[in-house]
């Protein structure tokens, strides 16, 4: 049988994640490895894919908990997929977070950033070293993003956007704007009302810096369009499984070595 493919998959107990685990464990051998907070609730969705899903000739599916919020979760999981399921083909970055309605002060941001954001980062860079050559990261990112660069100052846009722009420049403007919501003078210093869209900003951003230092990898970011999920209080025009189009082709299909882009609806797509 072909060699076996290990994907993991962040957040996958419900929403994008949970139908990216469902579409990955209907090819033939891969191993997807589903990540969720909730031990039961990953054990949970484990089951319900293995009861609806039509799985690939040697295809499983396993579930880990894994906390974004959490770095000894994070280094818990990363040890168990050392010991069991090394080297991994594919690291699916799909695990977010947003508050409901408009709330927007310093703790919404600081709270969506620490997921978002600086956990994304954190899984991407201790999961780094079990990745092969020629072996893939997709970062589920937002449309949010590309709103946020419009929305922002040209001179603030321009820092994000630079081709050389480094990880510390990156983290110190994401600071900035934090900095700035404290303070209450975030829209005259040229930044928008939004935690979400601006964690979002980041994990684009970094997808870049990342496909720069890595170009062994192919690492790209894409936006699943709007989906009806239970972040989005289940408005929007895709169902997940529509969702998960983009971010399971960026997994395992063929991408002409294609690497640090913005994907939406199968295509590449422009920053902002």
């Amino acid at each position: 049988s072909a060699k076996m493919k290990n994907i993991v998959v962040t957040g996958g107990n419900k929403g994008i994640g949970y139908e990216i685990c469902r579409q990955l464990v209907g090819r033939s051998s891969t191993r997807v490895i589903l990540c969720a907070r909730d031990r039961s609730r990953g054990e949970k969705a484990v089951e319900s894919i293995k009861a609806s899903t039509k799985f690939g000739d040697d295809s499983c599916i396993f579930s880990m908990i894994l906390d974004l919020t959490d770095e000894k979760s994070i280094e818990d999981a990363h040890n168990l997929v050392k010991e069991s399921w090394n080297p991994i083909d594919v690291l699916v970055n799909n695990a977010a977070m947003a508050f409901k309605g408009d709330a927007f002060n310093i703790g919404v941001v600081n709270t969506t950033f620490r997921t978002n954001y600086y956990g994304t980062m954190k899984v991407c860079e201790t999961f780094l070293p079990l990745i092969r050559k020629n072996g893939r990261i997709v970062n589920v990112s937002s449309m949010g993003g590309a709103y946020a660069l419009r929305k922002m100052s040209a001179s603030n846009r321009s820092k994000f956007v630079a081709d050389d722009l480094t990880l510390d420049q990156l983290n110190s403007y994401l600071k900035e704007f934090c900095l700035c919501v404290e303070n209450g003078d975030w829209k005259e210093k040229g930044w928008p009302t939004t935690a979400y869209s601006m964690s979002k900003v980041g994990v684009t951003m970094f997808t870049r810096i990342l496909s720069r230092e890595n170009p062994e990898l192919a690492i790209n970011c894409c936006c699943p369009g709007a989906v009806r999920t239970d972040m989005s209080s289940q408005s929007g025009t895709k169902s997940p499984a529509e969702g998960a189009i983009t971010p399971v082709h960026l997994a395992v299909g063929n991408l002409h070595d294609v690497s640090g882009k913005y994907w939406s609806d199968l295509k590449i797509q422009k920053w902002f």
